[in-house]
């Protein structure tokens, strides 16, 4: 997480409390299976009804979605991400 937190200078606490649902969230898919973990940790938030989020449910799936890949720049995270 702590790559992450640098590399895009987060400062904002909600984006690093969503960085950390994500993190919380890739270590879930982990334990599912190790194979293709990103995959269903992106599922549960793509299809589930996680209360308590909306918008964020979708910035988390992209966040999730996209952990095995190169870390993207910033300009390429979803509009859905909302404002600190």
């Amino acid at each position: 997480m702590t790559q992450v937190e640098k590399k895009w200078a987060v400062s904002s606490p909600v984006y690093t409390e969503l960085l950390m649902f994500a993190v919380q969230l890739h270590e879930l898919g982990i334990d599912i299976n190790p194979s293709g973990y990103q995959k269903h940790g992106q599922y549960i938030l793509t299809h589930g009804d996680l209360v308590g989020f909306n918008q964020e449910q979708h910035a988390l799936a992209w966040l999730v979605g996209n952990q095995r890949k190169k870390i993207p720049p910033p300009h390429s995270v979803p509009v859905v991400f909302i404002k600190p």
